[in-house]
């Protein structure tokens, strides 16, 4: 993560796995396992948002037309296809060959079965939920809205999914996306300062500081050796 923190959508942070292994094959195994958790975190997360995009647009007025439910269902149901069948894109791979030596070729033998996938995908939704409601805790606090809580987390559940596809660096994950729930959030009547201050709180307590503790830990890690 304290990779990931200062480079274009978290790249870094497979740099950073890759790091904690010394054999080429090893490396390679730890940027797959970097890139399969944060398509499991993608995933569970677009279907959250799926889900409150559609409750939003038949039980609310929302500005939500009918053409963004196509475009975010058929990115959600990429997601998932994707990752539901990710055994099966891993052979195009398995032909490249770096300095010589085929390393993918032991990619032939992942195989993740189906409880596992629902497991960790169940796990990332809860998660999600948990981020979700501290934001929409904060909104409602620092915004003094009298908005239904399921409302307000249907909303902020829709904004993190779309703002999720925003390329950006996570150091300035605050302002951009800071700015972007200025424009979805406005729905809920609540000031910018409000939603502002809300998305920064909880961007550094789930980001910031872990990331600057891992810095830290792994600086003096580095250090010793």
């Amino acid at each position: 993560m304290s990779l990931g923190f200062i480079t274009p959508n978290n790249i870094g942070e497979y740099g950073g796995k890759m790091r904690q292994f010394k054999a080429p094959l090893a490396k390679l195994k730890g940027f797959f396992l970097a890139f399969h958790f944060r398509t499991v975190k993608t995933v569970a997360r677009n279907l959250l948002g799926l889900f409150a995009t559609f409750l939003l647009f038949y039980t609310t007025e929302s500005f939500l037309k009918k053409w963004h439910l196509y475009l975010f269902f058929f990115l959600v149901l990429t997601h998932f296809l994707f990752y539901w069948y990710i055994e099966n894109f891993l052979p195009f791979i398995t032909n490249i060959s770096i300095q010589g030596k085929n390393y993918f070729q032991s990619f032939l033998r992942i195989r993740i079965s189906a409880i596992d996938k629902i497991k960790w995908i169940s796990l990332s939704a809860v998660k999600f939920i948990i981020y979700t409601s501290q934001l929409s805790i904060l909104l409602l606090s620092i915004g003094s809205s009298d908005a239904h809580f399921f409302i307000v987390w249907l909303y902020v559940a829709f904004y993190y999914s779309l703002a999720s596809y925003m390329p950006t660096i996570l150091v300035f994950d605050p302002i951009v996306k800071g700015a972007v729930g200025i424009l979805l959030l406005k729905q809920l009547h609540l000031s910018d300062w409000a939603i502002f201050t809300s998305v920064t709180l909880v961007w550094t307590a789930n980001v910031a500081l872990p990331a600057l503790i891992g810095s830290f830990l792994w600086a003096g890690r580095k250090r010793h050796h």
